[in-house]
């Protein structure tokens, strides 16, 4: 699948696909709450429960601010097998990964 940008629509669905914390029918919101330069950052959450929620965060292949600035997007698959890694040795302590 090509890499594409999400959005708080496309964000919202990942959340809905991609994690087991909500159900089909479940209402959702998604704000944009990220304010960095090389991620994407989501919160999706559940509108008759907002603890149940989930964060997304994407890696841009850029900064923000000028795309000629590039950043390598393998630096998301490394800090998942670390939060994974820290949660083995910390249960609980970490983040739990989905996708």
């Amino acid at each position: 699948m090509p890499y594409t940008t999400l959005n708080e629509k496309t964000a919202l669905e990942f959340g809905r696909r991609k994690t087991e914390v909500f159900g089909a029918d479940t209402l959702l919101e998604c704000k944009e709450i990220g304010d960095g330069n090389l991620n994407m950052v989501f919160r999706v959450w559940d509108t008759a429960d907002a603890t149940r929620s989930v964060i997304i965060k994407q890696s841009l292949p850029h900064a923000r601010i000028d795309e000629s600035i590039h950043a390598p997007l393998d630096r998301a698959r490394i800090e998942s097998e670390m939060l994974v890694l820290h949660d083995q040795n910390c249960p609980g302590l970490a983040p739990k990964i989905f996708d």
